[in-house]
Protein backbone atom coordinates (compact mmCIF):
# COMPACT_ATOMS: atom_id res chain seq x y z
CA UNK A 1 0.00 0.00 0.00
CA UNK A 2 1.14 3.50 -0.95
CA UNK A 3 1.40 6.26 1.77
CA UNK A 4 -1.06 8.70 0.69
CA UNK A 5 1.11 12.43 1.34
CA UNK A 6 0.94 15.65 -1.41
CA UNK A 7 -0.14 15.55 -4.37
CA UNK A 8 -0.29 11.50 -4.72
CA UNK A 9 -3.21 12.19 -1.86
CA UNK A 10 -5.00 14.52 -4.43
CA UNK A 11 -4.61 12.77 -7.79
CA UNK A 12 -6.37 9.27 -5.61
CA UNK A 13 -9.50 11.53 -4.44
CA UNK A 14 -9.70 13.58 -7.52
CA UNK A 15 -9.87 9.75 -9.54
CA UNK A 16 -12.67 8.67 -6.67
CA UNK A 17 -14.20 12.06 -8.00
CA UNK A 18 -14.18 11.37 -11.46
CA UNK A 19 -15.84 8.08 -11.07
CA UNK A 20 -18.20 9.25 -9.24
CA UNK A 21 -17.71 6.63 -6.00
CA UNK A 22 -17.05 8.06 -2.40
CA UNK A 23 -13.67 9.23 -1.71
CA UNK A 24 -11.51 6.15 -0.72
CA UNK A 25 -7.68 6.12 -1.45
CA UNK A 26 -6.64 2.31 -1.60
CA UNK A 27 -9.44 1.65 -4.39
CA UNK A 28 -8.22 4.87 -6.27
CA UNK A 29 -4.61 3.11 -5.74
CA UNK A 30 -5.63 -0.02 -6.83
CA UNK A 31 -7.40 1.50 -10.16
CA UNK A 32 -3.94 3.28 -11.10
CA UNK A 33 -2.05 0.33 -10.22
CA UNK A 34 -4.00 -2.03 -12.69
CA UNK A 35 -3.98 0.75 -15.08
CA UNK A 36 -0.46 1.56 -14.92
CA UNK A 37 0.43 -2.35 -15.29
CA UNK A 38 -1.58 -2.79 -18.23
CA UNK A 39 0.16 0.00 -19.88
CA UNK A 40 3.33 -1.15 -18.76
CA UNK A 41 2.65 -4.76 -20.31
CA UNK A 42 1.17 -3.52 -23.65
CA UNK A 43 4.32 -0.80 -24.38
CA UNK A 44 8.01 -1.60 -25.42
CA UNK A 45 10.75 -1.34 -23.02
CA UNK A 46 12.05 1.69 -24.80
CA UNK A 47 8.54 3.38 -24.08
CA UNK A 48 8.11 1.87 -20.47
CA UNK A 49 11.15 4.03 -19.75
CA UNK A 50 10.04 7.48 -21.85
CA UNK A 51 6.60 6.96 -19.78
CA UNK A 52 8.22 6.61 -16.16
CA UNK A 53 10.66 9.49 -16.88
CA UNK A 54 7.50 11.52 -18.03
CA UNK A 55 5.32 11.07 -15.16
CA UNK A 56 5.81 12.97 -11.95
CA UNK A 57 6.41 11.38 -9.01
CA UNK A 58 3.32 11.43 -7.64
CA UNK A 59 2.69 8.90 -10.26
CA UNK A 60 5.26 7.18 -10.62
CA UNK A 61 4.52 5.11 -7.73
CA UNK A 62 1.97 3.49 -9.78
CA UNK A 63 4.37 1.90 -12.00
CA UNK A 64 6.39 0.48 -9.78
CA UNK A 65 3.43 -2.31 -7.68
CA UNK A 66 3.77 -5.15 -10.24
CA UNK A 67 0.32 -7.21 -10.31
CA UNK A 68 -1.26 -9.46 -12.47
CA UNK A 69 -2.91 -7.13 -14.45
CA UNK A 70 -7.21 -8.06 -15.71
CA UNK A 71 -7.58 -4.50 -16.84
CA UNK A 72 -8.56 -3.96 -19.84
CA UNK A 73 -9.20 -0.27 -21.29
CA UNK A 74 -12.60 -2.08 -23.78
CA UNK A 75 -14.56 -3.26 -20.78
CA UNK A 76 -13.68 -0.38 -18.44
CA UNK A 77 -14.21 2.94 -20.54
CA UNK A 78 -15.57 5.05 -17.38
CA UNK A 79 -12.55 4.28 -15.64
CA UNK A 80 -9.94 4.85 -18.84
CA UNK A 81 -11.93 7.91 -19.39
CA UNK A 82 -11.97 9.00 -15.60
CA UNK A 83 -8.24 8.18 -15.17
CA UNK A 84 -7.32 10.21 -18.66
CA UNK A 85 -9.30 13.39 -17.05
CA UNK A 86 -6.93 13.03 -13.99
CA UNK A 87 -3.98 12.33 -16.37
CA UNK A 88 -5.49 15.84 -17.61
CA UNK A 89 -5.65 17.67 -14.77
CA UNK A 90 -2.28 16.50 -13.46
CA UNK A 91 0.30 16.95 -15.76
CA UNK A 92 1.99 19.37 -17.71
CA UNK A 93 0.41 19.58 -21.82
CA UNK A 94 4.06 19.06 -22.83
CA UNK A 95 4.42 16.06 -20.60
CA UNK A 96 0.88 14.80 -21.30
CA UNK A 97 1.67 14.44 -25.08
CA UNK A 98 4.88 12.24 -24.55
CA UNK A 99 3.11 10.12 -21.69
CA UNK A 100 -0.14 9.46 -24.08
CA UNK A 101 2.11 8.87 -27.36
CA UNK A 102 3.39 5.81 -25.40
CA UNK A 103 0.26 4.46 -24.36
CA UNK A 104 -0.93 1.49 -26.18
CA UNK A 105 -3.29 1.78 -29.06
CA UNK A 106 -6.38 0.29 -27.07
CA UNK A 107 -7.09 3.02 -24.68
CA UNK A 108 -7.61 5.84 -26.96
CA UNK A 109 -10.25 4.40 -29.59
CA UNK A 110 -12.66 3.61 -27.03
CA UNK A 111 -12.89 6.98 -25.08
CA UNK A 112 -13.23 11.02 -25.86
CA UNK A 113 -9.61 11.87 -25.97
CA UNK A 114 -7.46 11.19 -28.63
CA UNK A 115 -3.87 10.45 -29.04
CA UNK A 116 -3.62 12.19 -31.68
CA UNK A 117 -5.16 15.07 -30.65
CA UNK A 118 -2.78 15.62 -27.71
CA UNK A 119 0.00 14.93 -29.98
CA UNK A 120 -0.62 18.13 -32.05
CA UNK A 121 -0.73 20.26 -28.50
Amino acid sequence: MIKYKGQTSIILKDLSLALNLPVQLKASEEILCLFFNYVLNNISKEKSITLISQLPPSLKVFCMRKKSSNFSPEKNLKTTSAILKVLDQHIQAEHLIQIYSCFPDPIFPQTKVSKTSYQSL
